[in-house]
């Protein structure tokens, strides 16, 4: 896990900014707690997300469940640690209990960015962990929801931002469930860029591996780049693209934080000018992909399919729900 920085500075820069003028409605950002997947005894890392970059100055963010309590106590969800992204890696966060509320106790996370550049692009914002107790029976589904009172979003210019919250919940499967690795779908106008790859689904340090990535002959045919995001953890890869419509990914890491982060470890921007709109399976090729943990053991896998949609006639559609970690990519090439 990494190390959490401790702030002093948020109580009087939140309070000050509290009275600055807010975004009109029109310009609220959603706020989101993605639901989690963990197992009995591991570790939840939840994922705070927005729906559009906005970059962020600094902020607090507060989250609640009667389920929550401190590193260390019996509970379903102890806090363990977290971590904030910004563009410019400089963001600096805190991470406390509150228990000034015993029937619904909560979580803290405070920031912020000299560069203001917290949420300058588009996904997710932050990541906080938890030890899942061993005693939560799988099947559990632990609620997670966004305290607005005490959840504050300050934008480059000092502006408080506007907050649309949608929560969340843990869902606790079984401990030799499979491990679900998804490809990723996207949509995007016809001319601009078409983001597809494949996606962690729950905290796992993966030690080694390989990911292959089946394009439809429309898609294969078009210039691409293929990626790994750094923030998922320090990686070294290969890609293979001999044969026809695959992209295989094969890498390997001696970093304990590579894959325990929930989200598109694998991108491979695709450039739609003169695409025709249309839409495009993309699946993962099972006999090419392989995940090993940290003791060299491979994972059982569950490989799920998506989607991608090219849309014509210059209609918009940013996927701001999937996220992406764009600017934070290696790209192969560069």
């Amino acid at each position: 896990m990494r190390t959490v920085i401790h702030l002093v500075f948020l109580v009087l820069a939140l309070g000050a900014a509290t009275v600055r003028a807010s975004f009109a409605e029109d310009d609220s950002l959603t706020l989101r707690i993605d639901d989690a997947v963990a197992r009995p005894g591991g570790v939840a890392a939840v994922v705070l997300r927005t729906y559009a970059s906005r970059p962020i100055d600094l902020g607090q963010v507060c989250l609640r469940s009667p389920s929550l309590s401190r590193a260390g106590n019996a509970a379903s969800l102890a806090l363990r640690g977290a971590v904030v992204f910004s563009a410019a890696n400089d963001a600096r966060f805190d991470v406390q209990f509150d228990d000034t509320d015993p029937d619904q106790p909560g979580v803290v996370l405070t920031f912020e960015s000299p560069s203001a550049t917290i949420n300058a692009e588009d996904g997710p914002l932050a990541v906080i962990f938890f030890d899942v107790d061993p005693s939560v029976p799988a099947g559990a589904e632990i609620p997670l929801a966004l305290d607005l009172e005490n959840t504050t979003l300050v934008d480059a210019e000092g502006l408080t931002v506007e907050i649309d919250p949608v929560d969340g919940e843990v869902e606790v499967v079984e401990a030799d469930e499979p491990v679900v690795l998804e490809a990723q779908g996207d949509r995007s106008d016809a001319g601009m860029p078409l983001v597809v790859g494949a996606a962690f689904t729950e905290h796992r340090t993966i030690a080694r591996g390989q990911i292959g990535v089946l394009l439809p002959p429309a898609l294969d045919a078009l210039p691409r780049s293929v990626d790994l995001d750094p923030r998922f953890g320090r990686a070294t890869w290969t890609v293979d693209e001999t044969m026809p419509g695959r992209i295989l990914v094969a890498f390997e890491s001696d970093d304990p934080f590579f894959g325990t982060l929930p989200g598109q470890v694998l991108r491979i921007t695709i450039d739609t000018t003169g695409q025709p709109s249309g839409e495009h399976d993309i699946s993962l090729d099972p006999t090419a992909t392989a995940l090993f943990d940290a003791e060299g053991q491979p994972l059982d896998l569950i490989l799920e399919t998506d989607e991608a949609i090219i849309f014509g006639g210059g209609f918009f559609a940013g996927d701001f729900e999937s996220g992406d970690f764009s600017d934070w990519s290696n790209v192969v090439g560069n």
